[in-house]
């Protein structure tokens, strides 16, 4: 778990050394780091190795965009992509997944089709699921005439619709279902309904579950407490899905609901995890409008990731505007 530490505290000691660093330091710095899910200094890394004339391998590349899809980094896994074709190195179908996965559950569905599309071409046998992941992100931004055709080719090759989607179960459909007329008979869901389900799919680490029979009762117009969404947001924490975390902290802030600040600190933590300081401070600062206590350890942790990321070179950073702000 601290061989990256390890790694670059090698790295800086040649440096201080006036030691030129060869391919191979690099690379290791590189595997330790990513593999370590430290995507900010492989990339960094990696940049550097190029800047010394060095060519970094496939393997190196993979798992550097495997740790910017693990982030939440959709740009770099891309931008590393085309770097690599440009440098005429293999992608392979674990890079095309890893990109297009990034891209799908970020809502880039242009990229996640194009890719799809690039990977077939190259050979690549993209299965269900990965298809499933993209019709999702085309259904999710309204681009309906694509996830039709993205839905026909998977029937043309036998693949069942039924599910696909894995960001959304058909059990809440069910669910619903039992809350509509049926017959003479109609069942309405309370409260008190959804509130035990929900905790008991928290409870029990089934987040999708929690989160999407959430959904399903505020579409039948039931917004929930504080309480309700806090224990959603664990769960959600606690599968390492701190973007859900933060989507469900700001459709809080929009329904006017209030959230405690030990369910804030939680979300800040995850995202500093996976090094999105700019979110975890975004955070900090709603914590201060809605007039919480800031814990002084967990305000300081935050602080220390104020540092410059690396910027993305202007060929890759087209459409790469960042999902949060």
């Amino acid at each position: 778990g601290h061989q990256w530490k390890a790694a670059l505290g090698l790295v800086a000691e040649m440096r201080v050394a006036k030691v030129v660093l060869g391919d191979f330091a690099h690379g290791a710095a590189i595997l330790a780091c990513a593999r370590s899910g430290w995507w900010k200094q492989a990339v960094v890394l990696l940049k550097e190795m190029r800047r010394l004339g060095f060519v970094p391998s496939a393997e190196l590349y993979e798992v550097t965009i495997r740790a910017c899809d693990e982030a939440a980094q959709w740009e770099w896994a891309v931008g590393l992509l085309r770097e690599m074709q440009q440098l005429g190195l293999v992608v392979n179908e674990t890079i095309f997944v890893a990109a297009i996965n990034a891209c799908s559950t970020q809502g880039q569905w242009n990229f996640a089709v194009a890719l799809l599309q690039e990977m077939e071409k190259a050979g690549g046998c993209p299965d269900r699921d990965l298809y499933a992941k993209v019709v999702g992100a085309c259904e999710r931004s309204r681009e309906m005439a694509w996830a039709q055709q993205l839905q026909q080719r998977m029937l043309d090759r036998g693949w069942d619709l039924l599910g696909a989607d894995l960001d959304g179960g058909s059990w809440v459909d069910l669910l619903e279902a039992r809350a509509s007329p049926e017959e003479d008979h109609v069942q309405v869901l309370s409260f008190d309904d959804y509130r035990d389900t929900v905790l008991a799919c928290s409870s029990s680490g089934q987040w999708k579950q929690a989160l999407e029979t959430l959904n399903a009762m505020q579409r039948q117009g039931m917004p929930g407490d504080g309480e309700l969404l806090g224990v959603v947001i664990h769960a959600c924490t606690l599968a390492a899905k701190w973007k859900h975390a933060v989507e469900l902290l700001a459709g809080a802030q929009r329904s006017r609901v209030s959230v405690s600040a030990p369910c804030y600190e939680q979300v800040i933590g995850s995202c500093l995890t996976h090094q999105r300081s700019d979110i975890a401070t975004a955070l900090i600062d709603d914590m201060q409008d809605a007039g919480l206590d800031i814990d002084a350890k967990l305000y300081n942790s935050v602080l220390n990731f104020q540092d410059e990321l690396p910027e993305l070179p202007a060929a890759q950073r087209r459409a790469a505007t960042k999902l949060y702000k």
